[in-house]
């Protein structure tokens, strides 16, 4: 594999977990809380 294979691999990987991440997040609750918290 090329450095830009890998490259991509690693954007598209990280793209992904942020997604779930946020999904996640959103589903707990805990979104909304940093929010208050950052507003405080």
């Amino acid at each position: 594999m090329t450095m830009i294979t890998w490259f991509t691999m690693g954007i598209f990987g990280g793209m992904i977990a942020l997604v779930i991440y946020e999904l996640v997040a959103e589903m707990r609750g805990s979104k909304h809380k940093l929010i208050d918290r950052y507003h405080e």
